[in-house]
């Protein structure tokens, strides 16, 4: 299989509200990462995939400084057929990082965010049915099982979103390591912002009781704990 691209390219998959939005703030202040230049998400292996890789490939320049060629999606992670149009191009020919937060905070935000962008209107209880996306991409276990299936569990890396409100630096590092380049200091602050959820506890609760089990499925189909949600 010929490589699309000459340079390490990496893929983060994990979904809204997750912290993609570190990854890409971090990754614009660095000068050796290659962004697509025309749009922060390409969104092929799921709605443009018929365009063929030419299309996709049309969408960096990557330039002799660049170490890496990164895009940072959150519309891949819950689409079932996208673990397969990645490999069918690339092979393991890709670094896969998938940003992650305690689901129910994750929904929470989303929840916030479309309420915000006049996407939903009503209370939680009505806004799942408008929006099912707010519970469905925090199905994690499910949702992954799809990955691995197809690369393994060595092939994909995660970060997650409550380390980078702990120790941003050490968060960054992390990525760093995970997709083979340096360490550099943020030329500008990038923070996680923690959900403002004084006046919502039932909402948070509602959501709770939906989603709790999810961290224990996640946990049992990686063979571990995640101490960041403890």
């Amino acid at each position: 299989m010929a490589a699309l691209f000459e340079k390490p390219f990496v893929l983060s998959i994990g979904p809204q509200r997750a912290g993609a939005d570190l990854v890409y703030h971090y990754y614009q202040t660095r000068d050796d990462v290659c962004l697509p230049f025309d749009a922060r998400e390409i969104f092929f292996f799921d709605r443009h995939y018929l365009r063929g890789v030419e299309f996709y490939k049309s969408h960096f320049t990557p330039q002799k400084q660049h170490k890496i060629i990164a895009e940072i999606t959150t519309t891949l992670f819950d689409f079932p057929e996208a673990p397969g149009r990645i490999y069918d191009i690339f092979g393991d020919d890709v670094t896969l990082i998938c940003p992650l937060r305690d689901p129910v905070t994750r929904s929470y935000a989303v929840y916030k965010d479309y309420k915000e962008y006049g996407i939903v209107n009503g209370p939680i209880q009505s806004a799942v049915d408008e929006a099912p996306q707010i519970l469905y991409a925090s199905r994690y276990a499910d949702h992954l099982q799809h990955w691995l299936d197809v690369f393994g569990r060595g092939k994909i890396q995660f970060l997650f979103y409550e380390d980078a409100l702990n120790d941003p630096q050490n968060y960054y590092e992390k990525l760093c390591v995970m997709t083979g380049i340096a360490y550099k200091m943020p030329t500008k602050d990038i923070t996680a912002p923690a959900e403002k959820a004084q006046n919502d506890q039932d909402i948070l609760q509602w959501l709770s009781q939906r989603l709790n089990h999810e961290i224990e499925k996640l946990e049992d189909l990686l063979g571990g704990s995640i101490a960041a949600w403890k």
